[in-house]
């Protein structure tokens, strides 16, 4: 908890949603992390979430992040993820975390052609030893994934969203597209 404690104020502030699992629900109903995140404006949820950020003169950004996903894949770790995409989850980004591996795809909406942009994310435990003794391959690519989404692009158009590795490079081209687009509609 210390640790959690520690780190809260500086990516808090930042966030629209967390979404407790199993772990985090396992210890007294997610108690603890709803008691350490009432201070700050995100949205708290079990198992899953759905977000729908609206900014004037755009269509609206739709997000869903659950827990666990329904379906399971050994050749495609974004398995799950994918197939909800194909069977009726038309947001612009579905994310995924619990199985401790990573992967991303997208889906194309059949009649619409919206394209759904698809992320596993392993948040694979590094500080202890959990992964070896179940003897656990590290299929982690990074702990967390920063999106930018550039609303001005139809939901068709798969550059509307980007993914970075690291914030700072989202953060970067973020501040690029924000200059472009203002230099453009001046």
């Amino acid at each position: 908890w210390e640790l959690f404690k520690h780190y809260l104020p500086r990516f808090a502030p930042h966030s629209l949603a967390a979404v407790l699992g199993n772990h985090d629900l396992w210890n007294e109903c997610g108690h603890h992390f709803k008691t350490m995140l009432e201070d700050y404006p995100m949205h708290v949820q079990p198992d899953a979430i759905r977000l729908e950020i609206r900014q004037p003169n755009t269509k609206p950004v739709t997000v869903s992040i659950r827990h666990r996903w329904k379906g399971h894949s050994q050749w495609n770790p974004a398995h799950a993820i994918m197939k909800a995409a194909r069977f009726g989850h038309r947001d612009d980004i579905l994310i995924g975390g619990d199985y401790h591996i990573s992967g991303e795809g997208k889906v194309v909406c059949p009649d619409t052609k919206r394209v759904t942009h698809c992320h596993q994310i392993a948040s694979f435990k590094l500080i202890d030893r959990y992964a070896d003794q179940l003897g656990l391959e590290d299929m982690h690519i990074n702990p967390a994934q920063a999106f930018v989404v550039r609303p001005w692009f139809d939901q068709s158009d798969p550059r509307r969203v980007c993914r970075f590795d690291d914030p700072a490079d989202a953060r970067a081209f973020l501040d690029a597209e924000r200059d472009r687009y203002e230099s453009r509609n001046q």
